[in-house]
């Protein structure tokens, strides 16, 4: 049975369950069990949720929108459980506004054929459970039947629940992807440009510069989604809850671990000192209101660009890079009235504006932050060899860069940079540092939400927490023992994928018929598909956070296996 030991309510997943394998109790937190061939060989990243990304700087009011209820959409979906196609009208990958353009995995297939065949019964029952508790929600107001489907993909992708299925849980996995491709496709239909999206969030550019108007927009976004049911394929996004968040105004964007922008709220006129002399905006909607703009700056990339003073730099930079063009545009609008994004001579005064910003005040500035940075870590500086400002430089640049507005002042303001330092130009290629760490389906023990969670960094605002990880939807720490126990097994395997992998011909890349030979047939050496590298800077990583993080255990695993490399 499904349902737990406490009467009246089901396993959530919660709780540590026993598993029989080959007649005997295996507990869940029990002695490692042997792998199977699919955990050894299979994709570490086929559980991942997709990630949209479209790079830039949006100088409208972008929306952050939180997404729920997507496992369940999927399931009472009207494409039968045999049929894993991804849509692709409206969506076709050669577009350069397509999101399959953006991320090709969208339409590639993720379950294997196996899969759909050994689930097509029990995926049609999880579909008509499914359809019955929906049915007891509306008709009987049934608390267990609304708490089974707010944990429905818990129940299906959390190994410690009897009704987990690894083939089920792919399966499933492929569905959601698919609905989550229309509902991207049925945004883009509305108008909205998909600046990130994933199963949790979605971010999308509007082409309003006031407040009001950009919640209107979203407001009949939604509602048009969600009371849309003229078609199957409108019937399954109304399923799906989309809820307004957060909006942004001048958002910088490289990814969802980079990323600069003027978080807007309205607040009361009277909460708000020195009215005249801040960046807040009478609303003219709402009376006695203002809008008030809140500086961002989460950027991963500050950790590399040197010590404290060029992060200081590159801080302050980041913040203006948002804030100046915010204020200018500001004053453009007159008693805060509407501009449209791309109006009229407003849009030619903004645009000179930010020109001469990049030309004028972030040259001087820049200039000057490069010559002191230079000058300190000269009197310090382990590596004469080292340029110390070059990372400073390259970092700057590549976020300036995302404004496509500003290239050539941008590509001017990199020459003067780099001749400064003494460094040509064609050999400086920017590569993001910051390292990722993608954890596929980590659930909060509050909320219960599941999320793809990047172990290397920690959302903005949450920095304080020192060694835990935090869950963006309501701020609980994560289980950090369940998860330095999933950091283990993925450890165990890859050391047995490791130690299990082919020898191949570095000629012929031919696995050699005869074992325990240094040679190939044709007398060249042999390589190995893993190499020794790779595996030691994957437990490098996995040792880094075992000690950031306060992991005993981890850490005294992945340090007897450097120890038994060297």
């Amino acid at each position: 049975s499904w349902a737990s030991t406490t009467p009246g309510k089901p396993d959530m997943g919660v709780n540590v369950r026993s598993r029989v394998k080959d007649g005997l109790i295996c507990p869940e937190n029990g002695p490692t069990q042997a792998f199977s061939q699919d955990e050894i060989w299979g994709d570490d990243k086929e559980l991942l949720s997709p990630v949209i990304r479209r790079p830039g700087s949006y100088r409208a009011i972008c929306v952050d929108l939180d997404v729920h209820d997507l496992a369940i959409a999927a399931l009472t979906s009207v494409i039968h459980g045999g049929d894993m196609r991804m849509p692709t009208e409206n969506n076709k990958p050669d577009s350069p506004t397509s999101v399959a353009f953006l991320n090709p995995m969208l339409t590639q297939k993720n379950a294997p054929l196996g899969d759909e065949m050994s689930t097509k019964s029990s995926l049609a029952t999880l579909k008509a459970l499914v359809t019955s508790w929906i049915r007891d929600v509306f008709n009987s107001n049934s608390f267990v039947a609304d708490e089974a489907l707010h944990h429905i993909y818990r129940i299906i992708s959390s190994q410690g629940t009897v009704f987990h299925d690894p083939a089920l849980h792919r399966v499933l996995h492929s569905l959601m992807k698919s609905t989550f491709m229309r509902l991207l496709g049925e945004l883009q239909r509305l108008g909205c440009v998909i600046v990130h999206a994933s199963f949790q969030k979605i971010t999308v550019a509007t082409n309003k510069i006031c407040l009001s108007d950009a919640e209107e927009h979203i407001e009949f976004i939604v509602k048009t989604i969600q009371g849309s049911s003229n078609s199957d394929h409108t019937e399954t996004l109304s399923r799906i809850s989309l809820r307004p968040r957060q909006f942004h105004a001048h958002f910088v964007f490289l990814d969802e671990y980079n990323f600069g922008t003027l978080q807007l709220e309205r607040v009361p006129e009277t909460e708000v000192e020195n009215l005249e002399d801040s960046i807040c905006v009478r609303d003219q909607t709402h009376q006695g209101a203002v809008v008030v703009p809140s500086v961002i700056t989460a950027w991963s990339v500050m950790g590399y660009v040197g010590g404290e003073m060029a992060q200081e730099y590159f801080r302050a930079i980041m913040g203006r890079f948002s804030t100046e063009p915010y204020k200018k545009q500001m004053e453009l609008m007159p008693n805060g009235g509407l501009m449209l994004a791309g109006a009229g001579s407003s849009h030619s005064q903004l645009l000179e504006f930010k020109k001469q910003m990049i030309s004028n005040q972030f040259a001087s500035y820049l200039t000057r932050a490069v010559g002191e940075i230079m000058r300190e870590d000269d009197m310090d500086m382990d590596d004469p060899g080292t340029n110390p400002a070059l990372p400073f430089i390259s970092n700057v640049l590549a976020v300036l860069e995302l404004d496509g507005d500003l290239e050539d002042e941008v590509q001017s303001l990199k020459r003067s940079l780099l001749s400064q330092v003494g460094v040509a130009e064609y050999s400086v290629k920017w590569e993001n540092p910051c390292p990722i760490f993608m954890l596929p389906d980590v659930f909060c023990d509050e909320c219960s939400e599941s999320r793809d969670v990047n172990l290397c960094f920690a959302p903005p605002g949450h920095e304080e927490a020192g060694t835990q990880w935090i869950c963006e939807d309501c701020g609980t720490p994560y289980n950090s023992n369940s998860i330095e126990q999933r950091l283990i097994h993925i450890l165990n395997r890859k050391l047995v994928r490791y130690q299990l992998q082919d020898v191949r011909c570095s000629k012929t890349n031919r696995i050699p018929p005869r074992a325990l030979v240094a040679l190939s047939d044709c007398a060249a050496p042999l390589k190995t598909d893993i190499s020794r590298v790779s595996i030691e800077a994957d437990v490098q990583l996995l040792l880094g956070l075992a000690e950031m993080h306060d992991l005993d255990s981890l850490k005294d695993a992945a340090t007897e296996v450097l120890t038994s490399y060297h």
